[in-house]
């Protein structure tokens, strides 16, 4: 590893000058490993710190709610939508007393809409 190269450079610069003082690499490695520590524990900190969960709406914490708040709703506009205009467009084409059950033309728009 790198403190190995660290030692051997060492060991070359003492042979050519004895009078370098260079610091011992245990000590690095020794510092360097307590600064890990502290900066682990640090990041640590700070997530534990920050709540995420109190930022996500409500709504996205569970899909029970998204379903009950945005899904079901949405499909429910959407169904009244498509039943009002096929219905709309079955009263220009056919006057309401040709059907025998005044219920068709609103069972036909929801067929419509099921199967489109």
């Amino acid at each position: 590893t790198k403190f190995k190269e660290i030692k051997r450079a060492k060991k070359a610069l003492e042979q050519v000058n004895t009078d370098i003082e260079i610091p011992d690499v245990s000590d690095l490695e020794k510092y360097l490993d307590n600064k890990e520590k502290e900066i682990n524990r640090s990041i640590r900190n700070a997530k534990s710190s920050l709540d995420l969960e109190e930022y996500i709406p409500w709504v996205l914490k569970s899909q029970r709610n998204f379903n009950v708040t945005i899904v079901y709703p949405t499909l429910f506009v959407m169904l009244a939508i498509q039943v009002f205009v096929t219905w709309q467009a079955q009263q220009a084409l056919e006057p309401m007393e040709l059907f025998e059950n005044k219920w068709d033309p609103v069972i036909v728009s929801c067929e419509t809409f099921l199967l489109a």
